[in-house]
């Protein structure tokens, strides 16, 4: 993954042994229109305090390159605040379960297709034995005799009975059906592959800096605060 320059891992080892001091021109403009804080910004200057628990915490469990790759991210998506890293992850989140629901919904729109095209095949296979059958009055022996075949024609006008669409389709108008929604599907899991990288991406980027920035830890240490003061 190219991250750009001024995100390269020797760039940012320069920016945290002070020898240089990283503004991303985007950051620049950024910071000229708004009095939020600048996440970017506050990442390096963190990056460059090379002591203390968040950055021991941090260490241990990512390295320089991970840090260029969630700059660079915050970069690319004009973040520069922890609230739109937030909103962000939430869209993406939800982006991710919609075209997951849409995908279970047509396996299941697919699924009755099959199972009703099953049916219409068993019917049509087995009718002129169920004819043959009502002709024998039913006949006992009869029935022993072809038991296979009427139980798959009975189960196919059970299916037509329970089948709630109006008129039955033809074995035709379903593979039809059938065929487009297996597109729509196949788009879909396209679709589904580029949300997951985004997510996977804005979950990286989210867990880089609520453990560098200490994010994470704020409710915990306001509780543990909280605690001690209930014990006294």
């Amino acid at each position: 993954m190219e991250l750009g320059v001024g995100y390269s891992e020797a760039e940012l080892r320069a920016v945290i042994s002070g020898k240089a001091i990283h503004l991303p021109k985007a950051v620049q403009k950024y910071n000229r229109n708004t009095t939020k804080l600048n996440l970017i910004l506050d990442l390096q200057s963190r990056l460059q305090q090379t002591k203390g628990p968040a950055y021991e915490r941090w260490a241990k469990v990512f390295n320089l390159k991970q840090m260029a790759q969630t700059i660079n991210f915050l970069t690319e998506h004009s973040i520069t605040d922890f609230e739109a890293l937030t909103h962000l992850s939430n869209v993406a989140t939800k982006n991710h379960n919609e075209i997951s629901a849409s995908i279970k919904t047509i396996e299941a729109k697919l699924k009755n297709l099959n199972e009703l095209k099953k049916h219409l095949f068993n019917y049509s296979k087995t009718v002129k034995v169920y004819t043959d059958y009502r002709n024998s009055g039913f006949s006992i022996d009869f029935y022993n005799q072809n038991s296979a075949d009427l139980l798959l024609h009975k189960a196919a006008k059970d299916a037509f009975s329970a089948f709630d669409g109006g008129k039955l389709p033809s074995i035709k108008m379903i593979n039809e059906d059938i065929k487009q929604l297996s597109y729509e599907k196949t788009k879909l899991y396209e679709a589904l592959k580029k949300a997951k990288v985004t997510l996977r991406e804005c979950q990286i980027a989210k867990g880089n800096v609520e453990l560098l920035l200490g994010k994470a830890n704020g409710v915990k240490d306001s509780q543990k605060s909280n605690d001690a003061h209930h014990i006294r």
